[in-house]
């Protein structure tokens, strides 16, 4: 009876040191927690070999990681916005420059024909400004909309003849033909008004940097949209989609470069699968849609 007591005593005391060892420890991760800077690389360590206290450092170190990877990007992208931001503002000076010395020769002209002349050009760089403010304002409207898409089964190929037919007169304007063979309608998961910003967004891109006929064809559940582009042209395929980014091919041409950005943020949101490939002078981007979702969509 007395060993008995004696145990207990032992254990019990045995217990109280183990409880104290893990307060001592909670306490410590809280004073950490409490009193790290947000900006230190800091980690929490493990004082008293205490079971599963490993384990729970090593996953409050694993979520500081992670934020501290997530804050390190935010920077990142501030600082390639930023980046953007300062080139868009020098080319949007620039056609706003010319349209005031335009307008300044046209004040001075005294010949009727070539007072109209120059402010025709002075008109033009108006317009190249204001569709670069227009692409950064469409831009920043998207990115900061928080209402999710109003993603139902519609048929794509009828949208897609849709914009078709509005840039009519642009294909004629150009003399381009625009090539389809889409084989059967495709449909597919999406939000049809974001759907037609991506159409008129990658159509509009080809038409304003492109060289050549337009062709559009059907792969399965792909579709693919190319056309040719200059010899010269040094497109990374890689940085297409990216903010800002333009190719040598639209350095003479206006844009802010934020068409393709537009449309790898809108297909994302549609779970929609967006590539580009440069080959042979020709750039191409491809569209993969989701069908099966659509058709688990129709069955129910």
């Amino acid at each position: 009876m007395v060993i008995a007591v004696i145990v207990i005593a032992l254990l019990a005391m045995a217990l109280c040191v183990v409880v104290l060892l893990y307060r001592r420890e909670l306490m410590r991760w809280v004073k950490f927690m409490r009193n790290r800077p947000p900006a230190s690389n800091a980690r929490l360590g493990t004082e008293a070999p205490l079971p599963g206290s490993r384990d729970v450092v090593g996953c409050i170190n694993a979520l500081l990681d992670e934020a501290s990877l997530h804050e390190r990007t935010l920077k990142e992208q501030d600082r390639e916005l930023l980046e953007g931001l300062a080139g868009l503002s020098h080319d949007i000076r620039t056609p706003l420059a010319g349209a005031k010395g335009y307008v300044q020769l046209a004040t001075g002209e005294e010949d009727s024909a070539e007072r109209v002349h120059c402010l025709k050009l002075a008109e033009s760089r108006l317009d190249a400004t204001r569709e670069m403010v227009d692409q950064l304002f469409d831009y920043m409207r998207l990115t900061t909309e928080s209402d999710a898409l109003d993603v139902e089964c519609c048929n794509v190929t009828e949208i897609l003849a849709s914009i078709l037919a509005d840039l009519y007169h642009a294909f004629e304007d150009k003399g381009w033909e625009c090539q389809v063979d889409l084989n059967e309608e495709l449909d597919s998961m999406v939000d049809p008004v974001a759907l037609r910003r991506v159409f008129e967004n990658l159509l509009g891109n080809m038409l304003k940097h492109g060289s050549g006929d337009i062709r559009i064809k059907r792969f399965e559940n792909t579709l693919d949209f190319s056309n040719a582009i200059e010899a010269e042209s040094e497109i990374d395929e890689s940085r297409v989609f990216e903010r800002f980014y333009r190719g040598d091919s639209a350095r003479g041409k206006t844009g802010a470069g934020l068409g393709l950005a537009a449309v790898k943020q809108l297909c994302e949101l549609m779970g929609i699968a967006v590539r580009a490939i440069v080959s042979d002078d020709v750039f191409s981007i491809s569209l993969v849609f989701n069908l099966a979702e659509c058709s688990r969509y129709r069955k129910s």
